[in-house]
């Protein structure tokens, strides 16, 4: 990707920032995961929940996660402020989350924007609660 085609990518994230987490994981090493975590941009997130009504397995295959990854009691959502985004970079396929399904480019196999974060500031987050959320509105 050229750098106008990666700061144009990065610019997505202008409003923040999304990442499914374990809750267990959250609460036992008191972070949102490790460096170089998966994150996807606060406005497709909303347009994802509001065209799978919030089914987690419709979102698994959007972000080209193996079904029933996400679990459902266990998944914790979290939106991160553009602010608290640090070292937000394109994926490069090598980190730990990456998956069979991973593509270069930015974009996940199931066409949702992507990139990858430090977690070891344990930036502030706001967990959302799906079963109330309106698409962010």
């Amino acid at each position: 990707m050229s750098k106008a085609e990666i700061d144009a990518h990065l610019a997505k994230f202008d409003d923040g920032a999304v990442r499914f987490a374990s809750m267990d994981d959250v609460k036992k090493y008191g972070t949102l995961g490790p460096d170089n975590g998966f994150v996807m941009p606060k406005s497709e997130f909303d347009k994802l929940i509001k065209e799978s009504s919030g089914n987690l397995r419709v979102v698994e295959q959007k972000l080209g996660l193996e079904s029933g990854y996400l679990g459902n009691s266990s998944t914790g959502v979290f939106y991160i402020q553009k602010q608290d985004l640090k070292n937000l970079k394109i994926p490069s396929g090598n980190e730990p989350g990456a998956n069979q399904f991973w593509l270069p480019g930015g974009k996940t196999s199931g066409g949702i924007s992507e990139a990858v974060m430090d977690f070891s500031h344990k930036p502030n987050a706001q967990l959302i609660d799906l079963n109330k959320y309106n698409g962010g509105k």
